[in-house]
C-alpha cells in the first residue's frame, strides 16, 4: 500500500479500493504498519510511538505486535512487526491526510442524507 501517494483523486480512489479489498479478507489485523506509515509519517519510529504510546489505540483491538525472535534476515537486532486493523489504518491516515478525511466525511453525510429520505 505504501506505493500510493494520497495527493490526487486517482490515488485516493486507489486507497479506498485497497481498503475495500482488505476488508474482504476477514483478517483482524491485515495491514503491516510498514506498508502505511510512509503515507503519513516522516519516520517509522513516529508512527510506532503514535500507535503504542497513545490512548487512541489498544493492543489486541487495534494492533498486534509480532516479535521476530531472531528471524531477522538483515544484520542488526530483531525488529517487531506491527500489524494493524483496518479501522486503525483508516484513522491513522484520515487524521493526517485531509483529502482522505473529506471522503470519509462526504460518505457519512451522504448516508445520513439518504437515511433521512427513508
Amino acid at each position: 500500500m505504501c506505493n500510493i501517494v494520497l495527493s490526487d483523486d486517482l490515488s485516493i480512489r486507489s486507497y479506498f479500493e485497497k481498503v475495500l479489498n482488505l476488508s474482504k479478507l476477514g483478517d483482524k489485523f491485515p495491514v503491516n504498519l510498514d506498508d502505511v506509515w510512509p503515507l503519513v509519517y516522516s519516520a517509522k519510529e513516529k508512527a510506532v510511538r503514535a500507535l503504542v504510546s497513545s490512548d487512541q489505540f489498544m493492543q489486541g483491538i487495534d494492533y498486534e505486535i509480532l516479535a521476530t525472535n531472531g528471524e531477522n534476515t538483515t544484520v542488526g537486532r530483531p525488529v517487531n512487526v506491527y500489524m494493524i486493523s483496518i479501522s486503525c489504518m483508516e484513522y491513522f491516515i484520515a487524521r493526517k491526510v485531509r483529502s482522505v478525511f473529506n471522503v470519509y466525511r462526504d460518505c457519512l453525510l451522504y448516508t445520513s442524507d439518504a437515511a433521512d429520505e427513508l
